[in-house]
């Protein structure tokens, strides 16, 4: 880094869920300053407007609440109000919530420590799983989406990108080359989703979605022949499409979820190595949109039975490893270009 970074809250992407909350890890150029998984810390900015509530019924490390403004009401072993300047401890294991009735809301810094605040290192994905179906809820499956986000953002694509590995034009046509392919299968994904969908609760999103991403696709130019016919990049492109079909509206929620974060990643990273290229656009567009389209519809989530949550934490395992497998086919195609 040669020079100060400032990152404004609206580049931080949001963990999803009721309540702002925005892991200071999930931006690219504050991950590698924060402390890693093996120091166990995780710092988020967290902000509550007038009348929302943060309820923890049960967390499974401790943390540190520091109020940057506003104020608050915590409830705990008893009641208290928390203000601008207060530093509070929440012990692990201890219930609490943070109900905000002040029109000015509350702005916080929320510091996670020990056992459960650090991100799974790569392998420990299952293991992951496994701790969130004994207590599968809307919140585990939106923390474990962002715990399969950062672990993604260490594969060898996402490096690329960070790393600034795309360093010939031959590298950044390969790249856009095989993001073509995606794109074209997330057109037919999105046409999918609508004509599958009978609910008007999530017909009415899914057609907005379909309404802001039309075309997205041609800000890409057509695919070279041997990436347009290369059977595993199109295998893991359309699998998403396929989801469409055979799965019910809240798994095809997840299904965004886990595409939207990853898009957002992509347009954060990639935009400023596309600048002045052709391709800019797209990588600026999904930077910008994706932020957005990753929490649509993810309050149909919520009061789903917990069979339900288990289920959708296994699609988003599978989403996020057929990514995996689908950006280790670009990473080999750029090496090719490289060569």
């Amino acid at each position: 880094m040669t020079g100060p970074l400032i990152v404004t809250t609206e580049e931080l992407p949001p963990a999803g869920g009721d309540v702002d909350r925005r892991p200071l890890g999930g931006h690219p150029g504050l991950r590698g300053l924060l402390p890693d998984a093996a120091s166990s810390v995780r710092l988020s900015w967290l902000r509550l407007t007038a009348g929302q509530k943060l309820e923890e019924p049960r967390p499974t490390a401790g943390a540190l609440l520091v109020v940057l403004s506003g104020s608050a009401q915590l409830s705990a072993t008893g009641t208290s109000e928390i203000v601008e300047g207060d530093s509070v401890t929440l012990p692990a294991e201890q219930r609490y919530a943070i109900e905000c009735g002040a029109t000015e809301g509350l702005t916080a810094l929320h510091v996670v420590f020990g056992a459960g605040a650090s991100h799974p290192p790569e392998g420990e994905a299952d293991e992951s799983a496994k701790l969130g179906s004994q207590r599968a809820s809307l919140s585990e499956l939106l923390a474990h989406n962002q715990r399969r986000a950062q672990q993604m953002l260490d594969a060898p694509f996402f490096s690329l990108l960070r790393d600034r590995g795309l360093d010939s034009e031959a590298k950044r046509c390969a790249t856009t080359d095989c993001l073509r392919v995606f794109a074209d299968a997330f057109q037919m994904l999105l046409f999918s989703r609508q004509a599958a969908c009978r609910d008007e609760r999530f017909s009415e999103l899914f057609g907005e979605h379909l309404r802001e991403e039309l075309g997205h696709n041609s800000l890409l130019r057509t695919p070279s022949t041997v990436v347009q016919t290369d059977p595993v990049l199109r295998a893991t492109s359309t699998w998403f499409c396929h989801q469409m079909l055979v799965l019910d509206n809240v798994d095809k929620i997840v299904v965004n979820l886990v595409l939207e974060t990853a898009g957002y990643h992509l347009g954060t990273l990639a935009g400023p190595l596309f600048e002045g290229h052709e391709a800019e656009s797209f990588f600026h567009t999904h930077g910008e949109a994706d932020a957005g389209h990753m929490n649509l519809g993810v309050e149909l989530l919520d009061g789903q039975p917990e069979q339900t949550y288990r289920r959708l934490i296994a699609l988003a395992d599978k989403s996020w490893d057929m990514l995996g497998a689908m950006t280790e086919r670009i990473v080999a195609h750029v090496g090719n270009a490289g060569a």
